[in-house]
């Protein structure tokens, strides 16, 4: 519903619609470890951090019909749809959107440590609260109407329903296009939580290798070990599962061999993509040409953000060594 409220907006406006689709990370390892109280509470303070950057936020325009909205739509998923004037162009409007997203990360992230209380089973560390962010949107009312015709989203109506224009055949139509944006955007959200919870293992594993160099750091080691074993366990589906696991020993042994967890990221990007791209080829059989632009859209948002984070890094390492610069633009 507010999927199509949004969309219903960008066409009347000629304006801009999108969709943040948002995936709270470690949900079932808090809820499992710390109870269902903790969970709770965790879902109550995302929703209130994101509804107050959203009504506070002056990267976007004000919509006067209240088309700007926060929903939690299951479990540990939320989605937030934004408008934004007519005069700004696609490319402007997904830089404010980054930066929508840049600033709901840092108060949801900044919102306070989810401590280990008493009743937490072993292994439970006291969690930052992040999040996992997918976006995808419609230019304005033509870009969906265009989707609509190159990707057959709408031309194919429930038996018994006549493409007549009628209200219902409205609804149905933008109901269809907003779960087109719900597709994309969690599928970016699933690549870039697939990413980062690799990268924290990564981060993990060398943490523990370190650890094993120390003298009389055995009640340490078992400490992170447990750690690392709580959240492989919890994570199997996001690192798609034994792929993943065989994967990172693999990693382990370059760690071992004196690689940092950064100098993994292309890998991990590469290792996701391809794991991604299996599941994308089960899924054409019937769908080819939309799954297909499913695929590369979501390839492309992840790509963006990765450049942009990737900048970030390197104009910290201006002043550093010049082989640090090198190699900061050889991943970019």
């Amino acid at each position: 519903e507010l999927l199509s409220r949004a969309i219903i907006y960008a066409q009347r406006h000629e304006v801009l619609g999108a969709l943040l689709y948002f995936d709270l990370d470690d949900f079932k390892r808090i809820n499992d470890t710390l109870g269902h109280d903790a969970g709770d509470r965790l879902l109550r303070t995302t929703a209130e951090r994101m509804s107050n950057v959203l009504r506070k936020s002056d990267t976007i325009a004000r919509s006067t019909d209240g088309d700007d909205v926060v929903s939690r739509l299951g479990g540990d998923e939320f989605g937030m749809t934004v408008v934004g004037e007519s005069t700004l162009s696609a490319k402007a409007f997904k830089r404010r959107l980054r930066d929508l997203q840049a600033e709901l990360l840092r108060k949801v992230e900044t919102a306070g440590r989810i401590p280990a209380k008493r009743g937490a089973k072993q292994g439970y560390y006291a969690t930052d609260i992040s999040l996992g962010v997918g976006i995808h949107f419609y230019e304005d009312g033509a870009a969906a109407l265009n989707e609509d015709k190159k990707y057959e989203l709408t031309t194919k109506p429930p038996e018994g329903m006549a493409v007549d224009e009628s209200p219902a055949h409205e609804s149905w139509r933008r109901n269809k296009r907003a779960e087109h944006l719900v597709k994309v955007a969690d599928k970016v959200m699933e690549f870039q939580k697939a990413s980062n919870r690799l990268k924290l293992m990564l981060e993990k594993i060398d943490q523990i290798e370190t650890i094993k160099q120390k003298p009389h750091a055995d009640e340490e080691l078992r400490r992170e070990e447990e750690h690392l074993k709580q959240l492989l366990r919890f994570s199997d589906k996001a690192i798609f599962g034994s792929k993943g696991r065989a994967q990172l020993d693999v990693w382990r042994e370059r760690l071992i061999a004196g690689e940092s967890p950064e100098d993994l990221d292309g890998d991990i990007h590469s290792f996701v993509w391809e794991r991604m791209d299996e599941t994308f080829q089960q899924e054409q059989s019937e769908r080819k040409d939309l799954e297909r632009h499913v695929e590369y859209a979501v390839r492309i948002e992840y790509l963006n953000g990765r450049i942009d984070e990737l900048q970030a890094k390197l104009e910290e390492a201006l002043g550093s060594t010049d082989a640090l610069k090198e190699r900061r633009e050889r991943e970019q």
